[in-house]
């Protein structure tokens, strides 16, 4: 069997103390933190990968997080590997809620 090229995004964000100061303002008046700025873009480029090229394959990297979940056990590090779309998608809405 030939070798046929891929495409593959990995996308590391932190999600750490110093991502949770103040970015922006919303017009509603919310403050809005480094992390959730980088979550939401995160999750924008993930649902059109998802949608525009549903074999590009996707991998999430979340460190500064709270707990550890990776094989290499990083300390403070959330390793995502080939999920399932919803699985992406519901772990980058968790992502925006921390």
């Amino acid at each position: 069997m030939a070798w046929k090229a891929r495409d593959a995004t990995v996308l590391v964000v932190d999600v750490g103390e110093s991502m949770q100061e103040t970015f922006a303002e919303a017009s509603d008046g919310n403050k809005v933190t480094r992390a959730q700025t980088a979550v939401g873009i995160a999750s924008k480029l993930v649902q059109h990968r998802l949608f525009f090229a549903p074999k590009h394959e996707v991998g999430l990297v979340f460190f500064g997080t709270a707990e550890t979940s990776n094989d290499l056990q990083a300390h403070h590090a959330a390793l995502l590997t080939a999920p399932p779309k919803q699985a992406v998608m519901l772990a980058v809405r968790v992502c925006q809620t921390q």
